[in-house]
């Protein structure tokens, strides 16, 4: 299914979908979303898997090392989680 959208000028680049569309796409409002640019020139869409990881299944260190990342970096605990995930996968 294919949705075409027009980017509106702005400071920042925006899509923006009716309820509709997000109902249409099977999408939940505020969920994150990959942006690619194809060699034609358009722009695939693709909505990010999630990933539940169990903390009590995690060791001491580790749950040092993401808390501390966490302050050091001033983000989430689940953005430090996504940041290695991207680094480790080559994102």
């Amino acid at each position: 299914m294919a949705i075409t959208k027009k980017l509106q000028q702005s400071t920042d680049m925006i899509v923006q979908f009716t309820e509709d569309e997000v109902a249409e796409l099977g999408w939940k409002s505020n969920e994150k979303l990959s942006l690619t640019v194809l060699e034609d020139g358009s722009v695939s869409l693709t909505k990010y898997g999630t990933m539940e990881i169990e903390l009590n299944d995690l060791n001491r260190d580790i749950l040092e090392h993401l808390i501390i990342t966490s302050c050091e970096e001033d983000i989430s605990v689940n953005q430090v989680i996504e940041n290695i995930l991207k680094e480790g996968l080559g994102l």
